[in-house]
Parts: C-alpha cells; sequence; structure tokens
C-alpha cells in the first residue's frame, strides 16, 4: 500500500471526527466552556481543519507501519488494534493532560471517544487496504 492508501484511511479518521462532533457538538462546546460565538469564529478558519487532516494521515501512516510490524492484515486484527491504540494509548494520556489542566470530565470522555472511535476507524480501513 502506497500514500494513497494512508490518505484515504487518515481522511475516513477525520470524517469520523467530522461526525462526531457535529452529532455532539453542543456537548463538546459546553464542556470546553466556549461561547456559540467563539464556535462560529474558530469554525470559520480552515486552519484547525488543515491541521486535522495532516494529523489524520499521520496517525493512519504510523498504524500502518504498526500493523506491518505486527504482520497484521485481517479486519478483525486491525478494527482491533485501531480500538486498542485509541483505547489504551491516545485516550489515557489525553485524558491525563486534561486532568492536569483543570478541563471537564465530559470534555475529557468526548475528545477520548473520538480518538478511540477515529483510530478504531482507520484500523479497519487500512484492513481493506494492506
Amino acid at each position: 500500500m502506497d500514500w494513497i492508501g494512508t490518505i484515504v484511511a487518515g481522511l475516513a479518521g477525520f470524517a469520523f471526527g467530522a461526525a462526531w462532533y457535529i452529532t455532539l457538538g453542543e456537548r463538546w462546546r459546553i464542556a470546553a466552556g466556549l461561547s456559540e460565538e467563539q464556535v462560529k469564529q474558530g469554525g470559520s478558519k480552515p486552519t484547525p481543519y488543515i491541521i486535522a487532516v495532516l494529523c489524520a494521515v499521520l496517525v493512519a501512516e504510523t498504524m500502518r507501519l504498526v500493523f506491518l510490524a505486527g504482520d497484521l492484515s485481517a479486519a478483525v486484527e486491525c478494527t482491533a488494534a485501531g480500538f486498542a491504540l485509541g483505547a489504551f494509548l491516545a485516550a489515557p494520556w489525553l485524558v491525563v493532560g486534561y486532568g492536569f489542566a483543570q478541563r471537564s470530565p465530559t470534555l475529557a470522555v468526548i475528545d477520548a471517544g473520538h480518538v478511540t472511535g477515529a483510530c478504531t476507524v482507520i484500523g479497519f480501513v487500512l484492513s481493506l487496504l494492506l
């Protein structure tokens, strides 16, 4: 698989995030302590979206390398590994950071759910392309 597959997997993870935050946007806004105006101002700028896509592609490429090193290619293996990487590697560090920053536990759960779900989706998509 080449970079095109990695980009496709990253875009799938980004799309999951878009659906996640569209669904939980109001709860996320309140938990983040942001006003509707602040969210509208931030949402009109392309920079966060560009960064999010680039980061999703970087995560997808890292996961691809991990899967190749572990000789994983079946859908069940890659999807489960994606879930594990999100839930037991990425999300805990995010929750720790939020705890020290004294951020809302609700925000931590929403954002940890996002990274877990996005990694799971990326894992599944990678399984189709490996």
